[in-house]
């Protein structure tokens, strides 16, 4: 594990009154050698849609609400509970992981990131 922790999203209804189409919690994460990254994240309701995004470089949570941040990988899954997303030959370096709500109501979870080589 080189990575985990908890995240907070508000949901989708509070998102777009704010001008956003979701709520993304980003943070970064560095890659200490070539291999495949594994990000598993899960949260309290099933009703809620999270996706998980896999960025290039340092990426904030403002940046990816606006959508200023290059996405590398992301599940779409709108029903997959807990979310998981691979990454195979990801190399050495700087990247972010984000966690965006689609779903209508205000969102916390937590989340692991493996990498194995």
């Amino acid at each position: 594990m080189i990575a985990g922790g908890n995240f907070t999203v508000v949901g989708a209804d509070e998102a777009n009154a704010a001008g956003f189409l979701v709520d993304v919690a980003a943070g970064p994460i560095s890659v200490s050698g070539a291999g495949t990254v594994e990000i598993a994240a899960d949260w309290t309701f099933a009703s809620n849609d999270i996706d998980i995004l896999w960025y290039g470089g340092t990426c904030t949570s403002n940046q990816a609400i606006r959508g200023q941040c290059a996405i590398l990988a992301r599940t779409t899954s709108v029903t997959q509970k807990p979310e998981r997303l691979t990454i195979t030959n990801a190399g050495a370096g700087a990247y972010s992981v984000g966690f965006a709500n689609y779903g209508r109501t205000a969102e916390s979870g937590n989340y692991q990131v493996f990498l194995t080589r």
